[in-house]
């Protein structure tokens, strides 16, 4: 009872040093709890080998505007390249943020689709080699095909970032999407199955590979265009396997976490989309197949181009959800309307001159 009296009064009289021992030693044990409260869930999760996911951080970011365009007096290349021009003009003053325009395949042969593939992998990997490692993070490649055209006025610099970062989900990569499953051809019931198990029969939404328009990290992106360069042929026809978006399309499915699709709009539209009839007998397909049976493709509608502002709104899908103001607007293949988007970067220009920019 002695001893014990004796070890009380002890610690009574060190009772502030007992206290401080107390919150350093709970703190020790807790700190990795509140460190991970703050932990970034996507890079959390991240298993893909030497992938780095880019997002918009505090550090100065470069965003890339690319193409691929052998001949630069096609009048599609001229509403991309003004309309990149026009973004960096408007944006970048005001932005920490850098933006810059490249064509990656001036002064080359068009050799077919993989010309983008080999022009495209030649890029990164120069920019790669000429980054410091602290940079690699900081650099976002935006590729879209020369029949595209950017809606320069509706969003800024630090806008395209946060909506790529938001809607890649995860993914280091982000890649247009399309109501049809083509692939140098209409996809049969085989290649739905392989490449696209969980699409949704009988719809005209957004949910299929085009390969036109991406966005990523330029470590995600070399990894990417490596895979594409190198793919084997399946018993795919030849003008099957040199197709660029049927070896992105099968990328995918084998890597589902280095690619998550645009289903929403918020960085890239296709101009083109089809109506869709659920009630008709044989709705039984997606993509073409399903546009064919089911209802009718349509071409290019109008957006609708506020002359003040120089902004391009297009009108929903019907019967998806989406962004109503993309950033990157594609008139794919046979859906070309030279007429409509040229009048819209004519206008645009016009009203470029007006505000002085």
């Amino acid at each position: 009872m002695l001893l014990f009296t004796l070890l009380m009064k002890v610690f009574h009289q060190n009772l502030r040093f007992w206290l401080i021992i107390l919150a350093c030693f709970s703190l020790a044990m807790i700190k990795p709890f509140i460190l991970c409260s703050f932990c970034d869930p996507v890079t959390a999760d991240v298993t893909l080998p030497h992938i780095v996911l880019s997002k918009a951080t505090s550090k100065q970011s470069t965003l890339w505007l690319v193409t691929c365009e052998t001949n630069v007096t096609n009048p599609f290349f001229r509403q991309w390249n003004e309309s990149a021009h026009y973004f960096r003009e408007k944006h970048e003053l005001s932005s920490r943020n850098r933006i810059k325009i490249r064509n990656v395949c001036t002064g080359e042969s068009w050799l077919g689709f993989m010309t983008k593939i080999v022009s495209m992998e030649a890029f990164v990997k120069d920019i790669l080699v000429a980054s410091s490692e602290s940079d690699l993070d900081e650099q976002i490649v935006l590729f879209s095909d020369s029949d595209s055209f950017f809606n320069s006025f509706a969003v800024d610099l630090e806008m395209v970032l946060r909506r790529f970062d938001e809607a890649r989900n995860g993914c280091p990569l982000l890649v247009s999407a399309e109501p049809n499953c083509y692939i140098n051809k209409a996809c049969d019931e085989t290649d739905l199955k392989y490449l696209y198990p969980g699409a949704t029969r009988a719809s005209n939404c957004p949910q299929f590979v085009n390969s036109g328009q991406y966005m990523g990290s330029l470590t995600a992106m070399e990894h990417m265009l490596r895979g594409l360069m190198n793919m084997k042929n399946e018993d795919q026809p030849e003008e099957v396997h040199k197709n660029d978006q049927y070896r992105m399309a099968v990328f995918r499915a084998e890597n589902p976490r280095l690619i998550c699709l645009d289903k929403e709009s918020s960085i890239f539209r296709s101009m083109s989309f089809g109506f869709v009839d659920r009630s008709k007998k044989g709705c039984k397909t997606c993509g073409t197949d399903a546009i064919a049976s089911c209802g009718e493709f349509s071409f290019p509608f109008e957006g609708k181009l506020n002359m003040t502002t120089g902004i391009v709104e297009l009108p929903p899908i019907p019967g998806c959800s989406g962004e109503t103001f993309p950033f990157a607007i594609h008139y794919p293949g046979p859906t070309k309307n030279f007429e409509s988007s040229s009048h819209m970067t004519n206008s645009i220009a016009k009203i470029k001159e007006r505000l002085a920019i």
